[in-house]
């Protein structure tokens, strides 16, 4: 069974999260250097970071980790926002900011993305990003921006489109098991069942 620990970090409070099976590691969108998530990474092996999309909020903190060679993987058509101020939106907020690195690894809906033991089935969730994915691994969703614990995420930023999130959750998200824990990008986490019953924007 996985272990889950969440680091929210950076002006904005973007919850990174360190997954782990065993010794096996991955960690999900870095948004800022933390060095609690670097401190919890002793003694394991982290076999990749994966961005659930390209905003700065969720890519900040990754450059640590490029320094040491780690993998890193993103939605196919966020790929370009690592190494584009404008793209990735750092440009127009906290100030122009990117990655020295390419992504090593684009992701695409029905991908299996494996990480030593850690297993997880890729979902294309367009509507926050061009490019936004979820990470899926038996009974937990890794969301990203998508979907929030009472609200989703915004679509008024380039790349933006109300009507593609608004399919992702209810066609993606909202089909899988109710039990299912969601993790979002920012806040606490959910289920699929109380935001199929109780989200006030996306009703199931």
């Amino acid at each position: 069974m996985i272990e889950v620990s969440c680091f929210p970090s950076g002006p904005i409070q973007t919850n990174a999260y360190l997954i782990r099976d065993g010794k096996d590691a991955l960690v999900v969108d870095p948004g800022a250097p933390d060095s609690e998530l670097h401190a919890a990474l002793e003694g394991l092996t982290l076999h990749a970071v994966v961005f659930t999309h390209g905003h700065y909020d969720h890519i900040g903190g990754a450059e640590e980790f490029i320094n040491q060679g780690i993998p890193l993987y993103v939605g196919e058509a966020d790929a370009d926002c690592l190494t584009d101020p404008a793209r990735n939106l750092s440009r127009f907020a906290s100030g122009p900011f990117s990655l020295s690195r390419k992504a090593d690894h684009v992701l695409r809906e029905g991908d299996v993305l494996e990480a030593g033991s850690l297993r997880f089935s890729v979902l294309f969730l367009p509507g926050h990003s061009r490019g936004s994915i979820g990470l899926y691994t038996d009974g937990h969703l890794f969301a990203g921006d998508v979907l929030f614990q009472g609200s989703i995420g915004r679509t008024d930023l380039p790349g933006g489109d109300m009507d593609l999130l608004a399919s992702s959750i209810k066609t993606k998200i909202y089909s899988l098991p109710e039990s299912t824990v969601v993790y979002p990008g920012h806040g606490p986490k959910t289920t699929v069942g109380e935001e199929k019953q109780g989200n006030p924007l996306i009703r199931g």
